[in-house]
C-alpha cells in the first residue's frame, strides 16, 4: 500500500483493507537536512508526534466500527524533554542546553511523547493492545553519521562524539535483530500488553567500538571525545540534535536498557554484538567510502628533527626496536656530522639504517632537503638541542619552516 503515515485517511486505508491484527509503528523526525542549521527542530518534533497521536486516534475509530483486535508494537524512544525539565526541577542545572527553538533531543522526545499518549489512549480500550520498545542506539549509525573519519594520510581514523569519556558503556544492538524481536513480543502480547520494554544487546564504550574497527581493519581507529557544543557546530545535517543525543546516551543515569529481558525475548537466536554486527558490515560502501578497508600507505622512511635532543633520540630508538616495520631513519642536526659524538652514537646503534644530514631551522632549504624522499616525519617542538634560546618566536618559526618543508613532500 502506498501512502502517508502523517494522512488519517491513508492510515485509516491500511487498517481496514489489510484487517491487520499485528501491527509493528515507527515514525520518523524529518528534522533539518541543512548542515549548520540550529533552528527548525522543535518543528519537526511537533509534526512527528501529533503525526503517532493521531495514527493511534485513527485506530480507535477503525477498531469502534470493525472491532478487531489489535496488537500494536510501537518503536519509541526516551521523552528526553520531559526527563531533562525534571532533572532542573531536581537540581537547578541545565542538563542538555536546549537548541535555539527550545527542543531537547527531538527525534527521540517525539517518539517517547507519542507513545505515553499512545498509552494513554489504549489503555481504556478493550480489544486493542500497545507494546512499546524504547530503542538503544543503533549499530548502523557507524555506517552514517558516526562513520569514523580518515585524517588527511589516512593513518588514523576518528570515531568523533560528545558521549563524554571513551570508557562510557552505551546500550546498542543491531536494528537487523528488530524483526525477530516484534515477532517474537507479539507472540507473548497478553505478557507485555501496556508495558514499556527497554531493548539493547550489549552495553559497550566508544573506546571498545574504536579497538573492534581497529581490530577487524587493521587500522589505528580512535574515539576522539567532543563537547556538545563542538558537535552541534561539524557541517553535518542535524549536528545540534546529534550532539543533544550524544550527551544524553553518554551520561551516567539510571535509564539503563534491560539486556537481559531482550536476549529473554530473542529466544531461541542469539542478538547480535557489535564485533558480529560490523564483522556483517565489514564490506559496507561507507567504510570504503573512508577508506578503512584499504591498505594504509607504507611509512617507512622516517625524518627525525632535532634527533640530538632527548626526545628526537627516543623516537630514534624506538623505531630502530620496533619490529613491525624496518624503518630507514634520516637523522637531522646542526652539529659537525663527522666530530660530534652524539652523532656517531646514534648511527651506530644500526648504521643500515640510521643516517644523519646538517640542517638549519632558519633555513628552509636545508629543511626542504633533509625530508626529500621521506614518508614521514618528527619534529621537536622545543628545539632546544642547537640552540640555547627561549625566545618563542624564533621556535615557532623554526617549526613553521619545517611544517613548510614537509608540505607535499612527506605522507
Amino acid at each position: 500500500l502506498e501512502g502517508k503515515i502523517s494522512n488519517p485517511e491513508d492510515v485509516r486505508k491500511a487498517l481496514t483493507s489489510t484487517k491487520a491484527q499485528a501491527i509493528f509503528l515507527t515514525t520518523t523526525t524529518e528534522m533539518p537536512v541543512m548542515g549548520g542549521a540550529t533552528g527548525g527542530f522543535q518543528s519537526a518534533e511537533d509534526e512527528e508526534y501529533e503525526t503517532i497521536v493521531q495514527w493511534f486516534k485513527t485506530l480507535q475509530e477503525v477498531h469502534q466500527e470493525d472491532k478487531l483486535p489489535r496488537t500494536v508494537v510501537f518503536s519509541g524512544r526516551d521523552n528526553v524533554q520531559e526527563l531533562a525539565r525534571k532533572k532542573y526541577e531536581q537540581t537547578g542545572n541545565v542538563w542538555i542546553e536546549p537548541l535555539d527553538d527550545g527542543s531537547v533531543v527531538p527525534h527521540y522526545s517525539a517518539k517517547g511523547k507519542g507513545g505515553e499518549e499512545g498509552l494513554k489512549l489504549l489503555q481504556n480500550t478493550p480489544g486493542l493492545n500497545l507494546i512499546q520498545l524504547t530503542m538503544p542506539f543503533f549499530y548502523s549509525n557507524f555506517l552514517a553519521f558516526f562513520c569514523p573519519l580518515p585524517n588527511d594520510g589516512r593513518t588514523q581514523w576518528e570515531l568523533s562524539g560528545c558521549f563524554g569519556s571513551g570508557d562510557t558503556k552505551i546500550d546498542m544492538m543491531a536494528v537487523t535483530d528488530l524483526g525477530a524481536l516484534v515477532v517474537n513480543v507479539m507472540n507473548q502480547a497478553e505478557k507485555y500488553k501496556g508495558q514499556i520494554l527497554r531493548v539493547a544487546s550489549e552495553r559497550i564504550s566508544m573506546n571498545e567500538i574504536a579497538k573492534e574497527f581497529s581490530d577487524l581493519f587493521g587500522k589505528d581507529v580512535v574515539y576522539n571525545p567532543l563537547l556538545p557544543k563542538e558537535l552541534a557546530a561539524l557541517e553535518f545535517p542535524s549536528a545540534p540534535a546529534m550532539a543533544q543525543m550524544c550527551q544524553f546516551l553518554g551520561d551516567s543515569r539510571e535509564l539503563q536498557h534491560d539486556l537481559e529481558l531482550t536476549a529473554e525475548l530473542m529466544k531461541p537466536r542469539k542478538l547480535a554484538n557489535f564485533e558480529t554486527w560490523l564483522l556483517t558490515h565489514s564490506d559496507s560502501t561507507a567504510f570504503s567510502r573512508v577508506g578503512l578497508d584499504r591498505d594504509a600507505p607504507e611509512l617507512t622512511k622516517i625524518c627525525v628533527f632535532g634527533a640530538l635532543s632527548p626526545q628526537g633520540k627516543s623516537v630514534v630508538k624506538g623505531l630502530l626496536a620496533d619490529v613491525r616495520k624496518s624503518y630507514t631513519i634520516r637523522c637531522t642536526t646542526r652539529r659537525d656530522l663527522d666530530t660530534n659524538p652524539d652523532v656517531q652514537e646514534l648511527i651506530a646503534l644500526d648504521p643500515q639504517r640510521v643516517s644523519f644530514v646538517q640542517a638549519d631551522f632558519d633555513d628552509i632549504d636545508s629543511c626542504t632537503n633533509a625530508v626529500q624522499d621521506m614518508d614521514g616525519a618528527f619534529l621537536v617542538a622545543d628545539l632546544q638541542e642547537s640552540l640555547k634560546t627561549t625566545d618563542l618566536e624564533t621556535e615557532e618559526r623554526h617549526v613553521k619552516n619545517i611544517i613548510d618543508a614537509c608540505e607535499g613532500r612527506v605522507r
